[in-house]
Parts: C-alpha cells; structure tokens; sequence
C-alpha cells in the first residue's frame, strides 16, 4: 500500500514556481470541478459544490496572490502541461535520454534506476498507477519544499554546474520513470519507507542530518 504522504499535494503556500506556472484557467478548471480520485470535491455550483463562477474565479486570484513571484524576466519557466492530446513519447530514444536527464537531476538520491537511495523508490508500479503523467511533470517542474526535493532548477543535492531542466527533458523524464514501472525496483540495501517517495535531501540531509 503506498503511504498517503507519497501521494499528497504540496502545500500550496510554499509551492514553487507557482504564481506564473499554473494558467488562471487550470487552477479555475481544478477549483470548479475538484480532483477526481482524490479529496478535493468540486466547488462549482453547477458541479455540485457551493460557489458560483464570480467566486470561483475570486478564489483563484487570492491564492495566486499568496504564492511566491514570477521568476524575472529572462527566465524560461517550463509549461505546465503539454498538449493534452499529445501521445507521451514512450520510444526508445525518449527513454534513454530521460535516464540522461534522471542521471543528473534526480539519481544522485533516488538510486540510478529509481530503486531508492538516501531518498525513497520511484520504479514502484503502486506509486505509478496512482500518479498521473501531469502530476509527475508538476513535481518535477516546482519540486516537493515540503520534502526537500528541489525544482527543475536548484542546484541542491546535484552538481553545482547543473543546468536547469528544459521542458523536452521533463517530458523525456516522465518517460523514463513510468519506464522503470514496469519492472520491480532493484533496491540497494535497507528498504526506504514510501512516505519519503519525493524526498529529495539536501547534501548536509544525504550525508546524514547534523544539528
């Protein structure tokens, strides 16, 4: 069974990237009709809930007004989600450059297959069935601060010339993990709980926590 913590949403107050990552009219779309197939019922009026469309749309623009800025000028931020009715790429060639991207972003905690390291195992068929393409793409886009696990473009736990990651590499990414799914994980020792799934250490937490 994969923990709740594995799956929940980030805290939307400390979500990265947030204020210019998510179109007004996905976080409108998402606040209307909810999440299926998970706890956020739909609030929309026609949709069952409580709010008419006015307020739903106030809602919107109150929470962006709490998160964090957009990046300057000159900063690329990945879009949020790729044509909706584009095919992943699932080829070999897309597989094997995001293992190159998982490499450098993302093996240096969770193990060069996704089998688990000094974070937890991603190459889990439970966890991947329960997360869609989209969601993998937003964490790997805004990271898990809550779990310090850094965005497309921090440099902590990876090598201090890493580049930040280019939409085409997310997506190659995404390939890649729903790749290692689809065998079981090969785990390198103790087995590391699920919880800690998007834990993404610092180097002074991968070297073990000092305080």
């Amino acid at each position: 069974m994969v923990p709740t913590a594995a799956l929940a949403q980030p805290p939307l107050s400390t979500t990265r990237c947030s204020s210019r990552l998510f179109p007004d009219h996905v976080l409108e779309s998402v606040i209307r009709g909810g999440r299926p197939g998970t706890l956020m019922p739909a609030f929309a009026e026609d949709k069952g809930g409580t709010l008419t469309a006015g307020q739903v749309h106030a809602l919107a623009v109150g929470l962006k007004s709490h998160w964090p800025p957009a990046p300057p000028k000159g900063v690329n931020l990945p879009p949020y989600s790729v044509v909706t009715n584009a095919k992943r790429d699932d080829s070999a060639a897309a597989i094997q450059r995001g293992a190159s991207a998982f490499e450098r972003a993302c093996a240096g905690c969770h193990g060069t297959n996704g089998e688990g390291d000094s974070a937890g195992a991603i190459a889990d068929p439970a966890f991947l069935a329960l997360i869609s393409d989209q969601a993998l793409r937003r964490l790997i886009i805004t990271g898990r601060p809550d779990l310090e696990m850094p965005n497309y473009a921090q440099t902590d736990g990876r090598d201090d010339d890493f580049r930040p990651l280019t939409s085409a590499e997310i997506s190659d990414l995404v390939a890649f993990v729903r790749h290692t799914g689809t065998k079981p994980p090969r785990r390198r020792g103790a087995t590391v709980p699920l919880a800690r799934i998007w834990s993404h250490p610092s180097p002074r937490l991968c070297a073990g926590r000092q305080n």
